[in-house]
């Protein structure tokens, strides 16, 4: 019987045990096959998606259109290559898009040529201040605003550009608001330029009323249904409770990456170092936490770590401003841990100097940190009123002793945290929040 089966052996052509015998190259295409049908999945899954032939009607039909459409639904990424699908890249012409910061324009560019299977810098490319990553054969054209209006000194009428998009316009700043006079102005002797101004809040309307009444397109619908947790009580220390959060989400929860939004990179950093001794103390005892930070000052090879997936068994926490708050969406985030505040310019006539603020979010930032993530699991919303005590108990020169008065009706014996917790349910019982729900 021996004898038989090592004849059979050898009689096994060579080659047939496929399995064996798959050389590198061909593990690397089906790896690739495989990602780009992920990658299609994924476009598909889109709220946008259903919509691609009503929007590009839409587009045909308006020189300037106002599109609305909450975070997470795909106008970023997609806008740009339905425009390039339908042809307004011949001729040798351009699609540009506009993005707040410069971490969103280089993570969305990156996308978007995954998506095309194209090579980074060549297509598809950005460009944000000391770096160019594009190309004679780029078609599509990611740029913060800064470098869109260093593009108007040398081409004032856009004319390498079908369409322009005008991304997260509701993030006004000064260079969004010099653009939209600048655009507007040109899209007059300009009648075949596209402008598109793309908006994830209500503000649609205040945009249409500018750009000569433009019709808007509203694109429904969420792609991951939010869960919103809020603390029972304000905190006096919402670092402290930011940290707690993210421990008992890791030892407790299910696997899923966690973001946490703070002010700025100081809180950053501290936030960084309480968490690392949290874990050195507990050891083995817990998972692997890996903790990467995200502000725009951090070098960019530091920055595009976020972006690494994580490694099995581990949980990645990222601690980042409200830079991750448009346009940026990393994979894999389920838990998003909201501060409630975030740091603003302000510019004082008095002393003509500008200085950053904290304070606290508006209601349309705290649905666009809900809604940027695959949040199937929960949204934490802390917020601090000792960080604004000051704010809340004013006592003007000439009415010290009314000041007194009205501040010991809310005092209580147990301390200053139920004051200042009588203070904000009065302020509720008002219905003047406007703001966020605390």
């Amino acid at each position: 019987m021996d004898d038989e089966i090592e004849f059979l052996k050898t009689l096994t052509r060579p080659g047939a045990n496929i399995e064996q015998e798959v050389s590198p190259d061909e593990e690397q295409k089906r790896k690739a096959t495989d990602k780009r049908e992920t990658l299609k999945e994924a476009k598909r899954s889109l709220p946008i998606y259903k919509f691609r032939e009503a929007l590009l009607q839409a587009i045909a039909d308006h020189q300037v259109l106002i599109i609305e459409g909450e975070t997470g639904s795909g106008k970023t990424t997609q806008i740009p290559q339905y425009l390039y699908e339908a042809g307004y890249c011949n001729g040798g012409k351009r699609i540009g898009c506009t993005q707040p910061r410069r971490v969103a324009a280089m993570s969305v560019a990156a996308r978007v040529s995954q998506e095309m299977s194209v090579r980074l810098g060549s297509e598809v490319g950005y460009s944000i201040r000391f770096e160019d990553c594009t190309s004679e054969h780029t078609i599509i054209k990611y740029m913060t605003d800064g470098m869109l209006l260093r593009e108007f000194l040398t081409e004032p009428d856009l004319g390498s550009y079908s369409v322009m998009i005008i991304d997260e316009a509701h993030e006004r700043t000064l260079h969004t608001d010099i653009l939209f006079g600048l655009v507007k102005d040109v899209a007059r002797f300009r009648s075949d330029l596209k402008l598109l101004i793309s908006s994830a809040t209500l503000d649609a309307e205040k945009f249409a009323t500018f750009f000569d009444d433009a019709p808007v397109f509203r694109i429904p619908g969420r792609r991951y249904p939010v869960d919103i947790y809020y603390t029972k009580a304000p905190e006096a220390d919402y670092i402290e409770a930011a940290i707690i959060s993210i421990l008992q989400i890791h030892v407790t929860q299910p696997p899923g990456d966690i973001l946490v939004f703070l002010t700025g990179q100081e809180e950053i950093e501290t936030a960084n170092e309480l968490l690392m001794e949290r874990t050195r103390k507990l050891g083995s005892k817990i998972r692997e936490l890996i903790i990467l930070p995200i502000y725009s000052s951090l070098p960019s090879d530091m920055q595009a770590k976020i972006f690494a997936p994580t490694p099995p068994g581990a949980r990645k926490v990222v601690l980042a401003t409200n830079i991750a708050e448009t346009s940026l969406t990393i994979d894999g985030i389920i838990y998003v841990i909201d501060t409630g505040f975030c740091k603003q310019k302000f510019y004082s006539a008095r002393s003509g100097v500008e200085s950053l603020i904290v304070v606290p979010i508006s209601q349309a930032a705290a649905d666009q940190r809900a809604g940027r993530y695959k949040c199937s699991g929960d949204i934490i919303t802390i917020a601090s009123m000792l960080s604004v005590n000051n704010a809340i108990f004013y006592r003007p020169k000439d009415k010290l002793i009314h000041a007194d008065t009205a501040r010991k009706s809310f005092s209580h014996i147990a301390g200053d945290h139920i004051m200042l917790l009588n203070v904000y349910n009065q302020w509720a019982e008002s219905g003047k929040i406007s703001i966020l729900t605390i």
